[in-house]
């Protein structure tokens, strides 16, 4: 059984949107939540006066907005920030906390081009593929990109190449895995090459490929298999998203719309089980 989550201050008609990303939060659990899975574009200037009128005003904590003002006026960082306001509400534990804050440690500690790469990678891991592609962009035109080794910089073109799988084409990205291999080396970007390469449908090119790099019956074999998985994957994809989404309304105590999107799969469930007796 899930914990219940008690709302600390209240639930406002007037969002706070953070620029970045456009997305608006109505509670200071919504803002927690936000904060907690986006801390890589979260920068310096996060705490300005609009934050701390929100805080006072919209959803009623002004003791939270006081010690903000304060953190404000001794010029703390970025961390004090975030965990002062995750600390104002039980939406994560102690230990969640602990374990943040060790992330924004290692992010502080990095050089700023390395930064950028992990906040691209952040995007990447949560298929905001827009801003990642945006991200990485920017690091190509950095001249810091410099500072990246060979194996670094592979990573990020490979990166690069899955973003173009979800935005662009196969064939685009096949470039970018051929060109990340052979930077890193590493069979993570040549096995995605040779499957992008069969998923556009370039048997030659492919065939090619398989003499050159001198790849197995077994590597073709792993390549089907894998295509398959994948196949099998996007089946469920849609239906464990929904799942997510429905998390965060119980999180967020938005109970009726839970309900009726818990209802909505049932019967989705109730028709494919159907369309499966009756093929």
């Amino acid at each position: 059984m899930g914990k219940i989550i008690l709302c600390t201050g209240r639930m406002t008609q007037t969002p706070y949107v953070f620029n970045m990303s456009n997305t608006g939060v109505y509670s200071i659990e919504e803002m927690s939540y936000y904060l907690y899975t986006h801390i890589y574009e979260i920068s310096e200037d996060f705490l300005d006066q609009d934050l701390v009128n929100w805080i006072r005003f919209e959803v009623a904590l002004p003791e939270l907005a006081e010690k903000l003002e304060v953190l404000k006026r001794n010029g703390n960082g970025i961390k004090d920030i975030v965990v002062t306001i995750l600390c104002s509400n039980d939406y994560y534990s102690e230990k969640e906390i602990k374990e943040l804050v060790i992330i924004m440690d290692a992010i502080k500690g990095l050089p700023a081009i390395k930064r950028k790469k992990i906040r691209g990678d952040y995007y990447l891991k949560y298929k905001m593929y827009h801003y990642a592609a945006m991200e990485y962009e920017n690091i190509l035109k950095d001249k810091e990109a410099a500072d990246f080794t060979p194996e670094e910089y592979g990573d990020l073109i490979h990166n690069i190449g899955v973003v173009k799988v979800q935005t662009s084409s196969y064939k685009a990205a096949a470039g970018c895995f051929k060109e990340a291999y052979n930077l890193n080396h590493r069979e993570a970007s040549l096995t995605q090459y040779m499957l992008a390469i069969l998923l556009s449908g370039d048997q030659e090119k492919y065939n090619e490929e398989l003499e050159k790099y001198e790849l197995s019956e077994e590597f073709t074999s792993m390549l089907y298999q894998a295509i398959s998985e994948k196949e099998q994957e996007a089946k469920t994809t849609h239906l464990c998203e929904q799942m997510e989404d429905m998390k965060q309304m119980i999180k967020s105590g938005n109970r009726e719309q839970y309900e009726h999107r818990l209802n909505h799969i049932v019967y989705q469930l109730k028709q494919t089980y159907r369309k499966h007796l009756e093929g």
